[in-house]
């Protein structure tokens, strides 16, 4: 498996700076294609996207204690391959994130959003068989999935009035739901995209919590996922995704001069797709 992938990327942006408000407008033209070297599949995997984009953002400081932010983008994408082109699929992207500092030391954010992905065979579902025997998709019937979201998050600092600690709390809470989602299907001797008629649903919280002392610092973040395919009435748990995740590091510092750390990570166990689960 081989090919070539080119890519662009084209902006032209406007930004406006006031004392309370900062306000930026811009459009893009993105394209995306990739050309499969032919060894012994005569069925070759090329595609082709081409994304044409708008985007207003809006950030204005209330108060000095709240900041609102709003953001509205819409794309046009038009994609093709072997087996058929789309006739185009145009996102309206609203978004809006606020900003809450309760003290110096604890504020609250909460936002929302919309979002989308175009069926590609490049990801995480194709990466594990090397992409033998993924089949090349049918831009005529496979759609883009279509994402909504919302969060919030808590955040406690503190140096405790000294000059060598510093504390850092966040506790964040996420929900998440995909629509359309492209799955990966068999299909007799090949491995198909396609849209499922169910919802992607995931939900759960990340905790960090980062100290630093002298010229230590200590990282830990842990992370609860609890993510799911809704389909007629049934809840399907996901492959490869893990509901408890713990990371972090401990580093000392010599600034300027030489740094050592050590890094762990522990991850429970994960639904494969032959339905074991692994250590």
């Amino acid at each position: 498996f081989g090919g070539t992938q080119i890519n662009s990327f084209s902006e032209l942006n406007y930004n406006l700076n006031k004392e309370r408000h900062n306000l930026n407008i811009g459009a893009n033209l993105y394209t995306d294609q990739f050309k499969e070297r032919e060894f012994i599949t005569p069925n070759l995997r090329n595609q082709y996207y081409t994304t044409f984009g708008g985007y207003v953002n809006h950030l204005w400081d209330v108060h000095e204690k709240f900041a609102l932010e709003t953001g509205f983008r819409t794309d046009y994408v038009m994609a093709n391959s072997a087996y058929g082109k789309s006739k185009g699929e145009a996102f309206y992207l609203p978004r809006i994130s606020a900003l809450y500092k309760v003290v110096k030391s604890f504020s609250i954010r909460a936002g929302g959003g919309m979002g989308y992905r175009m069926p590609t065979i490049f990801n995480e579902e194709s990466e594990p068989y090397g992409y033998d025997g993924i089949d090349a998709i049918d831009f005529e019937s496979v759609t883009a999935e279509r994402s909504y979201n919302g969060n919030i998050d808590f955040k406690f600092q503190s140096t405790f009035d000294t000059e060598n600690i510093l504390l850092s709390f966040n506790q964040m809470f996420f929900y998440n739901v995909i629509d359309n989602p492209v799955l990966l299907y068999q299909n007799g001797g090949l491995l198909t995209y396609q849209n499922s008629s169910g919802q992607v649903q995931s939900r759960g919280f990340e905790s960090q919590i980062k100290l630093t002392f002298w010229k230590f610092t200590w990282f830990l973040g842990y992370t609860y996922t609890d993510a799911y395919l809704a389909l007629a009435g049934n809840e399907f748990g996901l492959t490869l995704t893990p509901i408890h995740s713990i990371k972090g590091d401990l580093l000392f510092v010599e600034d300027n001069k030489w740094r050592i750390g050590w890094d762990y990570e522990l991850k429970s166990e994960q639904l494969l797709s032959t339905g074991q689960l692994t250590p």
